[in-house]
């Protein structure tokens, strides 16, 4: 029980590459409590090969807030995202 902690970055770049590679906060199966909210604040955001930034709840609480301030977003490859989600059997907004 109890909410996920929330994420500030701010660079001149962030570059991420290759599935598992990325920033997340959430909420496990059987946990209860709000994914926190992932703030980044960059010149180039690049996600390639399937790199992701998400706040997802799998449990019982909300998925947290993305708010991406770029210059510039790259998105090169397979499933590559910003994702902010409730998963299907999970209770939250």
């Amino acid at each position: 029980t109890g909410n996920a902690g929330n994420i500030l970055i701010k660079a001149t770049q962030i570059d991420l590459r290759e599935f598992r590679s990325g920033i997340s906060t959430e909420v496990d199966e059987k946990a209860r409590g709000n994914a926190g909210n992932v703030s980044i604040n960059t010149q180039l955001l690049n996600l390639q090969d399937g790199a992701d930034i998400s706040s997802t709840t799998s449990g019982n609480g909300s998925a947290g807030n993305l708010t991406i301030q770029a210059r510039d977003i790259v998105f090169n490859g397979a499933a590559s995202g910003l994702l902010s989600s409730v998963e299907e059997a999970a209770n939250g907004n």
